[in-house]
């Protein structure tokens, strides 16, 4: 393996898109214990943490040249991280149904063939933390945050949705992550 420690992230991002192995395999040593520390924060497990770091250094790598070099490389990674550990949340949630309420169709349902009741509580937990955390934004943030976040609606989908332009949807957007991860960290 080529030796690429003192290279930057975007001068790595260049060589990778270039089909250097050995330059996509340094940024992914450079961050993947920094993704399961961050990643640890949203799941409990650290085996659930590590697949989810993965999955994210994977999904970087598939999408590396929608990666805009203005920016910088670790938080376009963390966000994709973020992304895929919600990811995960839904699917476990939708996997498993023990829950006492109403599900998206309105239903009541109470069998869990998938999850356990811990598996179950650890994810109402943490989407309750979620929740939280936006309904903490200001007015300006809430609403994209949960179209955003909570529905995964596209950015085109919110504007028309909030009757928004598209670049104020980009903007709000940003920030509200930006709020969001700086409060996930304390």
């Amino acid at each position: 393996m080529k030796n690429y420690r003192n290279f930057t992230d975007n001068e790595l991002v260049t060589k990778a898109l270039g089909k250097d192995e050995d330059a996509y395999a340094t940024l992914v040593n450079r961050y993947q214990e920094s993704i399961i520390k961050f990643v640890s924060h949203f799941i409990y497990t650290p085996q659930d943490a590590e697949d989810i770091a993965i999955t994210s250094l994977y999904r970087a790598y598939i999408y590396l040249d929608r990666f805009n070099p203005k920016f910088k490389f670790s938080t376009w990674l963390f966000s994709i991280a973020r992304n895929t550990a919600i990811d995960q949340y839904r699917k476990k949630i939708n996997a498993s149904s023990l829950f006492i309420g109403e599900n998206a169709q309105g239903m009541d349902f109470i069998e869990d063939p998938v999850g356990s009741p811990e598996d179950n509580l650890i994810g109402e937990q943490l989407m309750s933390h979620i929740m939280d955390q936006i309904e903490e934004l200001g007015d300006n943030y809430r609403d994209i945050a949960k179209l955003r976040f909570i529905q995964d609606l596209a950015y085109e989908e919110i504007a028309q949705e909030l009757n928004l332009s598209l670049s104020t949807v980009k903007t709000r957007i940003h920030r509200a992550r930006k709020i969001l991860l700086e409060n996930i960290k304390r």
